[in-house]
Parts: C-alpha cells; structure tokens; sequence
C-alpha cells in the first residue's frame, strides 16, 4: 500500500511533535511508500521510502527573522491622523493571510502532483486538511482517514468526518467518538526500549527495597506543550498546598509555548513569584521526544491535568518510563482500573484534590505496592498503547477499507 499522511510538522528534534517522526518511521515498516505533507519541516532522518513535502512555514520562518517579512518601521507620530500601530498590525493581518493562501495553492499542488504516488490519505490532527482536499481525493477514489482527538468540535468537524472513511480518536470523551466512522486507537507509545526494571528505568525512584518518600524532598514533573488547555495553574496552585503543610518537592514544569500561548506562560511564572514558589518550581525547555525517557528518570510523579477529551500521551510515556501517574482526565479510568483509578485520578480542576492525591502516593510507595502498580501499569502500555500496536491496527484497516473499493 502507498500512504500519503498530511501533519502539521515533522522533525525529529521538536519537543511537542517530535514524536510523529518516530511514527512515521514505524510506519514506513508496512507501507511500500509514504508520501508527507506538512505545514512545517525540520530535521528528518527517515527511510529510502519516505518522501516529505513542507508547505513551506520553516521558509516563512527564517524570512521574518531576516527582516523580509517585516512591517517597515514607522516612528510614533500619527500618521495622516492613524496610529503607526495600527498600520502594522493591518500588515501582520494581510502578510498572515498571503502566507495561508501560499500554504493552500502548495497543498494542492502536491496532492494532486503525487496521486498516483498514494491510495490511502492519513490527515493527522488537522480536520482543514481534509476540509481542503476531501472532495478531490473523492473525485480520484482515494481512502480518507482522519485522526483528531479534541473533546469540541463544529460543524466544520461533521463535514470533515463526512468525507472520511474512517475517524481515529484516543479518548471517549472526544468529539469524533460519537460518529459510527469513529473508532478508538492506541496512543502510540514508542515501547522500543530494552530497559525492563524499574531499578533500570528509574533509579531515583526505586531502588529495590520500596521508596519511603517521609522527610524526602518529592521530584515532581509536567512535561508536555505548556498552554491554558493543560491546566498547569491548577498544578502550581497544588504545590503551594503541599507547601503549607511543609511537604517538601521540587516541581518541574518542562516544555514550551506555541506563539499565541506565550501570554498564558507569563502568567505561569508571575503566579510562581506571587506564590513565592520560585525556589520550588522551575520551568525548564522542551525536550525532543527522543530524549524524554531520561526526563522521566529524574522525578518521582508525573502530573497532568489536561481536561477530559483530550488524551496526552506523555501520561502513557511516563508510565513506561516507570513513574506514577496522578492525572484528572476520567478517560484513564479505564485503563487504571477499579484498582487504581481513585489514586490516580484527581477532580479536574480541584488543586486540593490533587495535593490530596500526592500525599496518597507518597504513603502508598512506602511498601512493595507502589512498585507493583507501576509496574502491572507499565505492562498495560505495552500491550496496549504501543506504538507498534497502532501501526499493526491502521495497517489493518487502511487495508480491511482498501479490499472493500
């Protein structure tokens, strides 16, 4: 089979998205050839049968830092009774949406110059691409899968799922998970690692004879894309709870912010020093996804607080790497189990709750119980959420969808 997949960026470095070029490596292990879209390319290191198109923003990118796709520089006296400001901000306005026709005309370009070079489209996170191309890639015969998994969704959304022949979602909260198309997947965790013990995967956690957390400093972790949807304002408002009951922790906030979520990382650091949380939270830079296995090694817990209907999927990550995980998105339910979902899982939104459940874990990792429960956890990833696992299954259906033209 040939697989044409359109992402928003591929490049092996990147510390929200790094992850799909691991995909799309895993990928090129069944597919004869697979031909990228993305809005966005950075470094790649894939096979012979992988070709990748950039829709160019990378370009768009150097040129505004070289000054070509500035607005020129006007003093601050009105200008013919108009504020300078505002000029610039008509030409941010018209420079956004000359760049947003070049990527359209671009995606065009390629889908219809590489048709013969694919059978089955796999438009990943974005709903626009399938908006865009849906009726062509009808008109040329072509299979249409669409994974988005988002708890809202529009009427721009139904249309997308229209055209699709199948829709690929992570949590039953999401949107897409109350079509018939719809169909839930594993994460995609990359389970590669040889690393088996959890004195191996974990050092600072376990070290064969049970943790005792009392009078110990907890080494506490978010990693993930920093922005309002992840809730970290409910995580910092947590620790400071932990602090006024003296537990002592280090929490590390690790990853960055997209451009338009710059103001909300602001805003984390100010809450920080209002809190006078400087010495106990530090934010750190993302990693790429590669190099997050060593991440994890350095912490006790992991913390996300991400609303439901979304599904991170450095919950699952941190899991293998060997740390608990205390989450508030009810969709882990499930896969916690009666066992250990009223541990693990805090109110969304409940900062009290959530100190709560720190405490919780910290006494249940006193005994030999903590480590078994990561580790019957861990299994679970493996089994089901591996990223081999998701190759295996969208092989099967691309295939199951194709046998049935």
């Amino acid at each position: 089979m040939k697989l044409l997949i359109i992402t928003q960026k591929v490049d092996k470095n990147d510390s929200v998205l790094g992850f799909f070029h691991g995909w799309i490596r895993e990928f090129s292990r069944k597919f004869e050839k697979i031909t990228v879209i993305c809005l966005e390319k950075g470094e790649v290191d894939l096979p012979e049968n992988v070709k990748v198109f950039s829709l160019g923003k990378e370009a768009a990118r150097r040129a505004a830092s070289q000054k070509f796709l500035k607005p020129p520089q006007l003093n601050k006296r009105r200008f013919n009774g108009v504020n300078p400001s505002e000029i610039q901000d008509k030409f941010h306005g018209v420079n956004k949406v000359i760049k947003r026709i070049i990527y359209i005309l671009k995606f065009y370009k390629y889908i219809w110059r590489e048709k013969k070079n694919y059978e089955i489209v796999f438009a990943h996170m974005n709903q626009e691409y399938v908006l865009f191309g849906g009726l062509l890639w009808k008109i040329l015969g072509k299979k249409i899968f669409l994974w988005r998994n988002h708890p809202k969704g529009s009427f721009l959304t139904r249309v997308a799922v229209w055209f699709s022949n199948k829709v690929f979602y992570t949590s039953p909260f999401s949107y897409t998970a109350r079509f018939k198309k719809g169909m839930m997947m594993p994460v995609g965790v990359n389970c590669e690692s040889k690393v088996k013990s959890l004195s191996q995967l974990n050092k600072n956690q376990f070290n064969g004879t049970g943790k005792v957390y009392k009078g110990e400093s907890l080494k506490i972790l978010y990693l993930g894309r920093v922005a309002p949807v992840k809730n970290i304002e409910v995580i910092i408002e947590a620790m400071k709870i932990l602090k006024e009951k003296g537990i002592k922790f280090q929490l590390s906030v690790v990853g960055d912010a997209l451009e338009k979520d710059e103001e909300y990382y602001d805003e984390l650091k100010l809450k920080v020093k209002s809190l006078k949380l400087e010495k106990e939270i530090k934010f750190l830079p993302g990693v790429p996804n590669k190099e997050t296995l060593k991440v994890y090694a350095g912490y006790d817990i992991f913390i996300n607080a991400t609303e439901t209907g979304s599904m991170d999927k450095t919950i699952f990550e941190a899991i293998f790497a060997g740390l608990p995980v205390i989450t508030s998105n009810k969709a882990l339910r499930d896969f916690f189990g009666a066992k250990y979902a009223d541990l693990l899982l805090f109110k969304e939104g409940d900062a009290d709750d959530l100190s709560f459940k720190i405490e919780k874990i910290r006494e249940f990792f006193c005994d030999f119980e903590g480590e078994k429960m990561v580790l019957e956890l861990r299994k679970k990833v493996e089994e089901e959420q591996s990223l081999e696992k998701l190759s295996e299954r969208l092989f099967k259906i691309f295939k199951e969808e194709e046998n049935n033209a």
